[in-house]
């Protein structure tokens, strides 16, 4: 299994060269622009963000909730990327105008239960990949995983990331999970030693161990 990893919630420049530097480092770095999550990402930041991530410029992962148009492009004027992940109610039209601005999009969807896809269907065609999460009052960062047996349902064309509250004990039950769309893991709290800032020892040692 060649599973894509994006370690999600970055906010600080010398955690992230620690995380970029490490003898395993994930395929793609999500940096969060969302004012409400503890791990945003202001403006103000961008610059010094910017210098430390130029080795990465092309795996950089923009998240958004519910965001204009205008503001992902003023975003990304400031701190290119080549990625967009959609972390609220953005309909389809939006994924596919996000996707004309030549951005891979990453739309978040949520399985009602093994049976139902109800929540992805209208995005087929729309995205370049759904991320499923666990439902909670945030958009994101609620921390808990739902119930994988779910994904057994899921027969969608579009392949998938699995988000929600993984840790590096769900290494077991990952590398167990056989769907043909499984395409990568999407990791933020389980990872952290504060809000934002992340262990690049035991990031390091899960991403071996997955691969």
């Amino acid at each position: 299994m060649n599973l894509l990893s994006k370690i999600c919630g970055l906010r600080e420049s010398a955690n992230i060269e620690q995380i970029i530097t490490s003898q395993r480092s994930p395929d793609l770095y999500g940096f969060i622009f969302h004012p409400a999550s503890p791990r945003y990402v202001s403006t103000g930041m961008l610059p010094l963000l910017t210098l430390t991530t130029q080795p990465i410029a092309t795996k950089r992962v923009g998240v958004f909730v519910d965001p204009e148009m205008n503001e992902i492009l003023e975003i990304h004027r400031q701190f290119p990327l080549a990625w967009i992940q959609l972390h609220g109610n953005e309909t389809p039209a939006f994924c596919q105008q996000v996707r004309a601005h030549s951005f891979t999009v990453i739309k978040m969807v949520h399985l009602q239960n093994r049976h139902s896809q109800t929540s992805s269907h209208a995005y087929e065609g729309s995205c370049d990949f759904f991320l499923f999460d666990t439902p909670g009052k945030a958009p994101g960062g609620n921390g808990q995983p739902f119930n994988w047996e779910h994904l057994q349902g899921y027969e969608g064309n579009t392949p998938f990331f699995l988000s929600g509250g993984i840790t590096p004990q769900h290494l077991n039950q990952l590398k167990a999970i056989k769907h043909p769309k499984f395409y990568g893991v999407d990791m933020n709290s389980g990872f952290e030693l504060a809000a934002g800032r992340k262990d690049p020892a035991l990031l390091n040692a899960f991403l071996k161990a997955l691969s």
